[in-house]
């Protein structure tokens, strides 16, 4: 949010949800920085005001406003500092008694946060649909920092998961799969996001996925045995990057005993190509 805190992230807008996500102690001063939402352990150093009955989504709700307690602490001086304070409004249907939107703001000195949340009946029950979570904040140079992050729902699935009782398939099974191309062509994960071709430039040298698949499968299929014949495995991935920068990982642990000569001969290549491949030796030993 400002300078020395930490960055937003999924977490920070998943806990906008004052249904899922409550403190869990009370708490002594409010805190502008939590995300999480006190309402529940802290419901009597808040006021609420009913505004009366409105309309949304097609339906009556309930729209109640509250603001927290304007906080203090006493300072040295023997004066008092005016705190992190907050507002919001929340509207509750009037047949079922559920969340169906809710909106705060948060001021501490210049700095403001904004959250809205919004929930969509599905089934009967309401869930999760739409998150906003933005803001300001002033650094101790007097610039100012903005956000904004949202997060919608997309899929809302409350069936059971099917329970895998079957075996593991193994690699020759997945290797069978064959590339299905209407899943990627109307796949959300990459879909949704404006840096696919950048995404996929970056993973595949600017081949579609298709062609990455059949890269991999011919690859796995012709040298998939284990900690075995990596220099044969290095020889097809350097003729196969021909032009491109080669990041070559290593994995390693002193557990590893049946592969400590090629991790030998990795070393050996480590010298010879250093300057045409990066080489990066992880290790998977606890320390």
């Amino acid at each position: 949010m400002a300078q020395g805190h930490e960055p937003i992230s999924v977490k920070n807008i998943l806990e906008v949800d004052i249904v899922g996500y409550q403190a869990a102690q009370k708490s002594d001063h409010f805190s502008f920085y939590a995300n999480v939402s006190n309402l529940k352990t802290d419901l009597d150093s808040y006021a609420f005001k009913f505004e009366g009955i409105t309309s949304y989504d097609n339906q009556e709700v309930y729209e109640i406003t509250y603001v927290y307690r304007k906080d203090s602490v006493l300072t040295t001086s023997g004066n008092y500092r005016i705190r992190a304070e907050a507002k919001g409004s929340l509207f509750i249907t009037t047949d079922s008694y559920a969340f169906v939107k809710t909106e705060e703001v948060k001021t501490y000195a210049k700095n403001t946060v904004r959250t809205l949340s919004y929930y969509r009946k599905f089934d009967g029950r309401y869930y999760p649909y739409h998150f906003i979570l933005q803001g300001e904040s002033k650094a101790t140079d007097s610039s100012t920092h903005s956000f904004h992050i949202e997060l919608m729902s997309v899929e809302v699935n409350n069936k059971a998961e099917a329970k895998f009782t079957s075996r593991v398939p193994g690699r020759e099974e997945l290797l069978n799969i064959p590339y299905d191309s209407v899943f990627w062509t109307s796949n959300t994960i990459l879909k949704t996001t404006p840096l696919e071709d950048d995404i996929i430039r970056d993973l595949g040298g600017g081949t579609s996925l298709e062609k990455q698949f059949d890269r991999y499968k011919l690859y796995e299929m012709s040298v998939h045995d284990g900690g075995k014949d990596g220099e044969k495995k290095f020889n097809w991935l350097r003729e196969d990057s021909k032009g491109n920068r080669i990041l070559y990982l290593i994995f390693w642990s002193d557990d590893f005993k049946s592969n400590l000569s090629e991790f030998e001969r990795v070393k050996q290549l480590h010298q010879q190509y250093r300057n045409k491949i990066t080489f990066v030796f992880v290790s998977l030993d606890d320390d």
